[in-house]
């Protein structure tokens, strides 16, 4: 992540500098309302971890090759997931070793093509080193609103011609 001296005050995702930067700070009445939309319109109970907000006054700007590629790596993601999946499923020895109580192995069907009408989201992390995968979700649709109403909100005061929709937009 660039420090304070690296960022431009006119930073636009189209001409972004590096891989993703850092936008202008938002004012606390900003983020604060950005909080309160979050938990009351949103359903995000979790903006605040040991009494600290978990919320960046600063929005995370991503250059658009940057953007399609941690998409291709969820989707690659997915792929694995759903193999490893179907792998399972097809072996009653891995379906012992992981625990699944015997009863519902044959619920458990390897050809189960159904089982992949759920939602998934990834959870990437920037670090030093790259980005960093932590967790996949997918027994949570709050996180739908949390993802369409911040780029949504963001776009709005960030100038650019790539704004990134959110996914609630592009599923209606």
């Amino acid at each position: 992540m660039p420090d304070r001296a690296q960022r431009s005050t006119a930073l636009t995702i189209d001409s972004l500098p590096t891989r993703m930067a850092l936008g202008q700070p938002l004012a606390v009445q900003d983020l604060r309302s950005i909080e309160r939309s979050l938990n009351l319109e949103h359903g995000k109970w979790d903006a605040h971890v040991g009494g600290k907000s978990v919320l960046s006054a600063e929005p995370l700007l991503i250059r658009a090759d940057e953007w399609n590629w941690l998409c291709s790596q969820a989707e690659a993601a997915a792929q694995e997931l759903f193999e490893v999946e179907h792998e399972i499923a097809a072996n009653k020895n891995l379906l012992k070793l992981i625990g699944m109580p015997g009863n519902l192995w044959d619920v458990i069907k390897a050809d189960d093509s159904c089982n992949r009408l759920r939602t998934l989201r990834f959870d990437f992390h920037p670090t030093g080193t790259g980005w960093v995968l932590s967790e996949v979700n997918s027994d949570v649709p709050g996180g739908f609103g949390e993802a369409s109403f911040l780029p949504d909100h963001n776009g709005a005061t960030v100038s650019s011609r790539n704004t990134v929709a959110g996914p609630l937009g592009l599923i209606r």
